[in-house]
């Protein structure tokens, strides 16, 4: 290390002398040699969203980094692990409007007071936070960023300045533009029929969707596609908050009717649900919206349906990339009384067939004795 740092300075100092850049040794897919010329006094913080609607950018949360000196100048005698500072005290807030972000570097408070001229060198590593479905340094630079400061005497005046910021990976010749995190997403489709010769495709149902989570969730779940009525939405957001347990839940009633096909979007990876339809079995067959048989769920291999009855409940979890399906039918209906049961129709008609014998037999004997 510190032999490819001490070639690093030996590289600024010609290239300042020479106004050349730096020659770079081969990058890494995604990235840029290292540029002498040019400083940077911010990086940038790219969000990738994987499955969703695409209207969801990023989680709403706090990131946080840990700033660690790695090298200075010899004759600089403060406290190096303070002289470099990411965005607000080392943490930046994430708004969830948008998938790229400009975080700032201050170095010294951009004051270059108690500064020794040289090279100072930082680790900027991004902490892993809590939102769920996020997972955190996903791009080539993983976690860390390399930070090296170039601190120099101007030309003019022998007035000390800061020349350069350089964000590298670890061996200070591949330069990075910032940091990535993925945010993997999800969807629940519910789908309703009815069926049955005495069903009515107008009868509303109302189902009942909880959402949970044993981290935050910081964006909302958006539903579409449901029947609206006077208690329920065509379609709204989901956000889940902190309950009593510690954990993150959301519920939410839907109507829908036959052929309904309600969507569910932009559920993070690792969010867990239930769906149960609300009790239609308990009237008469001759009751409007009622006297219907037990619901029968259709889910998918992951997902499980317990209990029995209309007290059947459907539980299930969004993976990365799921498309999960919930698919509920119900039945109304009477057999209808033909008067003839088909099980007994092959005796009947023996028994015709030893009629029909015995009525000829009787003519013609009539017929010999006459």
């Amino acid at each position: 290390m510190k032999l490819t740092k001490k070639l690093f300075a030996l590289l600024l100092a010609l290239a300042l002398c020479l106004s050349l850049g730096v020659c770079a040794l081969a990058a890494e897919e995604d990235a840029e040699t290292v540029d002498a010329i040019s400083a940077v006094t911010s990086f940038t913080k790219t969000y990738v969203t994987a499955g969703g609607s695409g209207l969801v950018a990023a989680p709403a949360e706090t990131l946080s980094f840990t700033v660690k000196s790695t090298g200075y100048p010899e004759k600089f005698t403060g406290d190096a692990d303070a002289l470099l500072a990411v965005g607000d005290g080392n943490t930046f807030e994430v708004d969830g409007e948008t998938d790229i972000y400009t975080i700032p570097l201050t170095f010294n408070g951009g004051s270059t007071e108690g500064l020794a001229v040289g090279l100072y060198y930082f680790t900027v590593t991004e902490n892993d936070g809590s939102s769920q479905g996020t997972a955190y340094g996903t791009g080539n630079a993983g976690s860390i960023l390399y930070v090296t400061v170039l601190v120099e005497h101007s030309a003019d005046d022998y007035e000390t300045l800061i020349a350069s910021i350089y964000l590298t990976d670890s061996t200070y010749t591949t330069k990075y533009e910032g940091l990535e995190n993925t945010y993997t997403l999800g969807s629940l489709t519910m789908i309703k029929t009815v069926s049955g010769n005495l069903s009515d495709a107008s009868d509303v149902f109302l189902v009942d969707v909880t959402f949970s989570s044993d981290l935050p969730v910081n964006s909302a779940i958006t539903y579409d596609g449901a029947e609206a009525t006077d208690t329920t939405a065509a379609s709204g957001t989901v956000t889940l908050t902190a309950d009593a347990a510690g954990g993150y839940t959301a519920a939410v009633t839907i109507a829908v009717t036959n052929d309904s096909e309600v969507l569910f979007s932009d559920i993070p990876a690792g969010v867990t649900y239930t769906v149960q339809e609300q009790d239609y079995t308990q009237s008469d067959i001759n009751d409007a919206n009622d006297g219907y048989d037990s619901p029968v769920y259709t889910v998918d291999a992951d997902s499980v349906v317990t209990g029995s009855g209309a007290a059947q409940v459907v539980s299930g979890a969004i993976e990365a990339g799921d498309e999960d399906t919930v698919a509920i039918e119900n039945t109304k209906g009477i057999e209808v009384k033909t008067g003839v049961s088909l099980e007994s129709l092959p005796y009947i008609l023996v028994l015709a067939a030893v009629v029909v014998v015995a009525a000829v037999l009787i003519i013609r004997k009539r017929r010999v004795e006459d």
